[in-house]
């Protein structure tokens, strides 16, 4: 069945479009969602990428974003001092350097292994240091003297 209404005219992408698309690409969109964002279609996006300079560029440019993931996930992690230990903030830091990690070890196509029972060692003590600090800061207050009561009269 032939669709309905006017076909949209077909023309190249332009310089902006190709750029955006490898740029998606290269953070890891899918074809599907790299089309809805520049409002193209699927197949257009699947050309360009199939294009052998456009893959050269895709993958220079996840190298790149590689190498600023690690640099920044490095100076997150080396940023945490003793004074951060103690610190609230502390867990947002860790978690973001190690993500940042992550995220370039995955864009260098390594994998990294998960140790669950490491994963489940360290929340318990993020948990069991949660527990302590909401101790350390309940406060007994203490109990208010006993009204007296009225006598009979």
């Amino acid at each position: 069945m032939k669709p309905k209404g006017k076909p949209k005219p077909k023309y190249p992408p332009s310089t902006r479009e190709r750029a955006r698309i490898t740029s998606l690409a290269a953070a890891g969109a899918s074809q599907r969602k790299i089309a809805r964002t520049i409002g193209r279609s699927r197949d257009l996006v699947q050309n360009v990428l199939a294009e052998p300079e456009v893959q050269r560029s895709v993958e220079a440019e996840r190298a790149e974003l590689s190498r600023l993931c690690l640099e920044k996930g490095r100076s997150i992690i080396d940023s945490i001092n003793h004074a951060d230990i103690t610190k609230a903030g502390l867990r947002d830091k860790a978690v973001a350097g190690a993500v940042m990690v992550d995220k370039s070890l995955m864009l260098a196509g390594d994998t990294p292994s998960i140790d669950v029972r490491v994963l489940l060692e360290v929340a318990h003590a993020i948990r069991d240091k949660d527990r302590r600090d909401q101790d350390r800061r309940r406060v007994a207050l203490p109990l208010a003297p006993a009204l007296p009561q009225p006598e009979d009269a």
